[in-house]
């Protein structure tokens, strides 16, 4: 049973990474509400994305100065608080920082989360695992847009709502590796020190 949450809670990662255009159903409400020109909107639906590339360059670094968990742990964080942002406040300037923090979040749980079933498993777990994230990937694109389109019936901004989900991928996370807060401090101060020995 342990075995098959774990594995539940490594695949629900992938959900957080094709979350980005989740909220493109919205695009002509917030072509009504900010009445700016329709391209400058959709700079909001993919913008995330350039920061994630961002991300992904400088992720050998990142990787050798901060552990695993506090990388996912970071990501998700980021990616549940800026996501939801602009439920709260819809400013312009406001929404498309978020975007921006949304795209780091997600780019830092995106460094880990397709290499973890590689490290993890090994052989038929392994391949069976490869292929249920592609499954969950094409579900939970399909479905995180289904789901912030019917949010938009209550208000545009709801849909935002869809990011959420991170906190409840950071629970299942944490539940299922444990990490305590100082140990993981302390991991990472313990890296910082190696790598400037290393640098000297």
């Amino acid at each position: 049973m342990t075995s098959s949450l774990e594995e539940i809670s490594i695949l629900s990662l992938s959900l957080v990474l094709v979350s980005v255009f989740a909220i493109t159903p919205i695009s002509h409400d917030m072509y009504d509400y900010y009445s700016l020109p329709l391209s400058v909107i959709e700079i909001l639906v993919s913008l995330p994305s350039l920061t994630i590339m961002l991300v992904l360059i400088i992720s050998p670094l990142l990787t050798k100065i901060l552990s695993e968990q506090t990388i996912i742990t970071t990501g998700l964080i980021i990616t549940a608080l800026s996501g939801a942002f602009p439920v709260l406040i819809q400013s312009y300037p406001l929404v498309f920082a978020s975007r921006v923090l949304l795209g780091i979040g997600i780019g830092l749980v995106n460094i880990k989360a397709i290499s973890l079933i590689g490290e993890r498993y090994d052989g038929e777990v392994r391949q069976r695992l490869f292929g249920y994230r592609g499954g969950v990937e094409v579900f939970g694109s399909a479905f995180l847009t289904f789901l912030a389109g019917q949010l938009a019936d209550f208000d545009w901004s709801y849909s935002f709502l869809v990011y959420s989900c991170a906190l409840i991928i950071l629970l299942l996370y944490v539940f299922l590796f444990p990490v305590p807060l100082i140990l993981a401090t302390t991991l990472m101060l313990l890296q910082r020190s190696q790598l400037k020995k290393a640098l000297k």
